[in-house]
């Protein structure tokens, strides 16, 4: 599941030695102080965020691990030309002073990026500078969304709990855990939360089915409306399945077929508008072997035969 983090924090910071060994660590060619311009970012914590979800600090850690490295970009666009900064440096900042909403000890992620103080990069640097440019989002990968309430993937392998809501005094929370990489981390114009917030983005490849894309959603519109197509669906297959019956019954009203069994199978193997096609066929050749007879033509036809030709009715 890729994950994307957003926060509305970053600084610029002073440039040390140390720094500066690190900075070249990513460099192919040394590095000096002037050449370069660095800023702090709290790219994530573990408080609940818009979604329902938060990272455990075990996650933060994990994150904190993978992150060194990660190219900064704009707006998540993934190109070499859109690459702007480095992180060089990250750790996981706890406040003892402070709690979150579910009363844990509150911690973030705080990483540390350089950019080259170049003439390309001027705008971006004074927009940084001018308190412009301060919201990031990273993006990262997660093994699994665990339900806060009984510990099982939320939304699936029978949670049937729901983000947001409280069973008996506790809120439920997806816990974003075992990161498994961080693909970026972008400025972004709007953040989703006033510290930190998550903006999540199934890939495809992450899903098997729908009915796993949207239970892992863990959002409760996205589920009401599969709820209703699955309804809706269901109605579609029996009125299907009565249509096959049908044709069943006038394959064998017809005489072109003489095995229930063989045209059932045949039914079975076609889509629903050869099985109209079909059904309408049988019913032509059953209105040809069985042609309907009107009682008012029997009647006036008997009338005839009763009335004398020498005698008019008017």
């Amino acid at each position: 599941m890729r994950v994307y983090k957003e926060s509305a924090q970053m600084g610029r910071e002073e440039i040390t030695p140390e720094e500066l060994e690190l900075i070249n660590m990513y460099a192919k060619s040394p590095l000096t102080a002037q050449q370069v311009f660095t800023f702090s970012l709290l790219l994530c914590d573990n408080e609940i965020d818009r979604d329902g979800e938060c990272f455990p600090i075990p996650s933060l850690e994990r994150l904190c691990e993978l992150l060194p490295g990660t190219t900064g970009i704009t707006d998540h666009s993934w190109s070499a030309s859109n690459q702007i900064a480095r992180v060089y440096r990250a750790e996981v900042v706890k406040d003892p002073a402070k709690q979150t909403s579910y009363g844990e000890e509150y911690a973030y992620l705080k990483a540390w990026a350089y950019m080259l103080d170049t003439e390309a990069n001027g705008e971006i640097i004074a927009q940084i500078k001018g308190g412009i440019k301060k919201e990031v989002s990273i993006g990262c990968s997660v093994k699994t969304v665990e339900c806060s309430i009984c510990s099982r993937p939320i939304g699936e392998n029978g949670c049937p709990h729901i983000r947001g809501q409280e069973y008996d005094g506790t809120v439920c929370r997806g816990l974003l855990k075992e990161p498994e990489d961080v693909y970026e981390w972008s400025f972004v114009a709007v953040p989703s939360q006033t510290e930190a917030g998550v903006m999540k983005r199934f890939a495809p490849s992450d899903c098997g089915t729908f009915k796993e894309y949207v239970e892992r959603s863990g959002r409760e519109d996205f589920i009401v409306q599969y709820e209703g197509l699955r309804k809706r669906a269901k109605l579609g297959d029996e009125y299907i399945e009565s249509v096959k019956k049908e044709v069943i019954k006038l394959g064998l009203l017809s005489g072109m077929w003489h095995e229930d069994t063989a045209l059932a199978n045949a039914a079975g193997k076609l889509d629903f508008s050869e099985l109209m096609s079909l059904k309408t066929a049988f019913e032509k050749r059953v209105d040809e072997l069985y042609p309907p007879e009107s009682q008012l033509y029997r009647e006036s036809r008997e009338l005839k035969k009763s009335v004398p030709e020498t005698e008019f009715m008017v």
